[in-house]
């Protein structure tokens, strides 16, 4: 009567097991072209970034406004133009334009003692977030030719693509047909939200409203013993409507958009 009871009882167990529902897998994220993924990121001071996919990148949609280091390294603010020593900078010079367009840096400033890269990716993380990286050269043309591959974002032609990289607002207003300035309103078709939070180079800030610059990690070797000084950004201009690539001194700022690993 034992073994009878057992055996049935065993029955029910590996009866029970064959017929349980399938455990349902855990959702996969797959964010697709110009989906907003909040909360993506957060730095040391605790500012929280969202972020945007364009092709197979993933992009902070705003710039960095950290006042350390990942490992908690102050960085001073200063109006002394300067390619060695880590800096930050006020936009136009003023505090209160921080909280929208972020913090221009030097270029040591953003590399926190990395060394240059020419690699995509990059692999320097310098002052984003962990899981974030300072896009190289490569990979600020990754991001350029994918937009230019894609019609809908053009506004007239695969070289026009300024206003789908710049946000809906901020920008000075003109008429020169498909410049970043021109019917702010249709701007920002990728998603990355550029903002015209100006520059300094030789001790002088070029006027928020009309322009913006990026960092890479890339150095420009005007000539060997030169190599130290220079290095490229992405620059976008309110009265013209394409992204342009061009090396600047290091101890010029811009702003920094940070790139998911």
């Amino acid at each position: 009567m034992k073994k009878l009871y057992f055996l049935l009882a065993a029955m029910f167990v590996v009866a029970v097991a064959c017929h349980h529902e399938p455990e349902k897998p855990e959702p996969t994220p797959n964010p697709q072209d110009g989906d907003i993924i909040k909360n993506a990121a957060t730095d040391y001071d605790g500012n929280v970034y969202d972020a945007v996919r364009i092709g197979q990148q993933i992009w902070l949609t705003e710039n960095m406004r950290t006042t350390h280091t990942p490992d908690g390294k102050f960085l001073p603010v200063s109006d002394v133009q300067d390619g060695k020593v880590a800096s930050r900078s006020y936009p136009g010079g003023d505090s209160n334009n921080v909280a929208v367009y972020g913090y221009l840096y030097n270029w040591p400033g953003i590399m926190n003692g990395e060394l240059g890269s020419e690699s995509n990716p990059s692999g320097v993380q310098g002052i984003c977030p962990k899981g974030w990286h300072i896009p190289s050269d490569a990979e600020f043309t990754q991001l350029t030719d994918y937009v230019s591959s894609q019609s809908q974002f053009w506004c007239s032609d695969s070289s026009t693509i300024a206003k789908a990289l710049c946000a809906t607002r901020e920008w000075g207003r003109n008429d020169v047909h498909c410049a970043a300035g021109y019917r702010i309103s249709t701007n920002n078709a990728t998603g990355f939200g550029a903002l015209p939070g100006g520059s300094r180079f030789f001790n002088t800030y070029h006027p928020i409203g009309m322009l913006s610059y990026f960092w890479t990690t890339t150095e420009y070797e005007i000539s060997q013993e030169h190599r130290e000084l220079n290095a490229y950004m992405r620059y976008i201009y309110f009265e013209d409507s394409t992204v342009t690539r061009l090396a600047n001194i290091k101890a010029g700022i811009g702003g920094l958009r940070c790139l998911k690993d």
